[in-house]
């Protein structure tokens, strides 16, 4: 595959992300009832995957990259530790005992699971 179609698959995942709350909304309601609304997300995403796909397919590969991008949120693995959430997300030292503080006040106010 050359760059230039790379990058438009990129681009349609990315925009899979961003919008994969409205994405997930209507493909099931096109699930449901059979009809797809024009405008919306998925065939915003859909004209995205012609890019790379052609027109034939834009809808099945709009349809799966939706799919894509949502199992890969759900498979993400929750962060609860908090050194793995600054070594992600952290500066420097004097934020770290602060935020450290603040993790331990929401770890105790937070509802425990079930």
């Amino acid at each position: 595959m050359n760059s230039q179609l790379l990058d438009a698959r990129e681009r349609a995942n990315q925009f899979a992300k961003l919008h994969l709350s409205e994405c997930a909304a209507e493909l099931l309601s096109w699930k449901e009832t059979s009809i797809l609304l024009p405008g919306g997300k998925v065939r915003q995403l859909a004209q995205l995957c012609a890019e790379y796909t052609g027109n034939v397919a834009s809808l099945g590969v709009a349809e799966s990259t939706i799919t894509a991008a949502a199992l890969a949120a759900q498979a993400m693995p929750a962060k609860t530790d908090f050194h793995q959430l600054w070594d992600h997300h952290g500066v420097d030292g004097e934020s770290y005992d602060v935020a450290q503080q603040w993790f331990a006040l929401g770890q105790q106010s937070a509802p425990k699971a079930s």
